[in-house]
């Protein structure tokens, strides 16, 4: 009788790999795995997340433009005069416009927030619930910095950029910086904590072969909004 196939891994003891020259996607695998670490179990009680504007944004495009094909598809097939159809279309293109509006403005409010989360106080668990709110700002470009072997000619210790030689390589690029701004509402508080947390560059949990180590960027993510949430 042949053994029991282990147990399969977790999501979360499985590699990612990622492009680390794409900075988009750079960017895209920090943000799911801050929502996907901040939502799971550990000694940290986990955060429920909220994808209520997402879910808006998606139900008012599918309207609109569910609503766009079927009058077109009724005033080409079933009613093609149009001085019938003229209305329902200007109608249907008046509600349309509307629809996209409230999605343009409800992204635009929305910003760059990445995380709505909300879980109950481990103080007060029958009480108000606390929120977390994360937004996830632009990265900013690579920075080259000359190699170490690069001299200078000027002789000044502040010496001015122009009298900088140029590398004979490419120089060493420094990832960009990742960083979040939280802000936190304590259970029954209207007024929020916020602050800036700074996890440190891209090459501090991916490596050379384009390995994103979690391990490590949960560390960075959890003991920076410490000092936010104060756990």
């Amino acid at each position: 009788m042949a053994p029991p196939p282990p147990p399969a891994a977790s999501s979360s003891s499985q590699k990612i790999l990622i492009d680390n020259s794409n900075l988009s996607e750079l960017k895209l695998t920090a943000d799911e795995a801050v929502e996907r670490i901040l939502s799971s179990s550990s000694k940290h009680q986990a955060w429920t997340i909220s994808h209520f504007h997402t879910d808006l944004r998606l139900a008012l495009g599918y309207v609109a433009s569910l609503l766009m094909i079927g009058v077109g598809v009724w005033s080409y097939f079933v009613e093609k005069d149009w001085e019938v159809n003229k209305r329902p279309t200007a109608v249907a293109v008046a509600v349309y416009v509307v629809l996209s509006a409230i999605q343009t403005a409800d992204a635009y409010v929305q910003g760059n927030r990445i995380f709505y989360g909300s879980r109950k106080s481990p103080t007060s668990p029958s009480g108000p619930l606390e929120r977390l709110f994360l937004s996830s700002p632009p990265l900013p470009k690579h920075k080259l910095f000359p190699h170490p072997s690069t001299t200078t000619t000027s002789s000044d210790k502040n010496p001015a950029p122009a009298a900088t030689t140029k590398p004979k390589g490419k120089g060493m690029t420094v990832p960009p910086e990742y960083s979040l701004y939280a802000e936190y509402f304590s259970p029954g508080s209207s007024v929020g904590k916020k602050g800036k947390v700074t996890l440190g560059h891209f090459g501090e949990w991916i490596t050379e072969e384009g390995e994103f180590v979690e391990s490590i960027f949960e560390e960075r993510l959890r003991s920076g909004l410490a000092k936010v949430v104060g756990e």
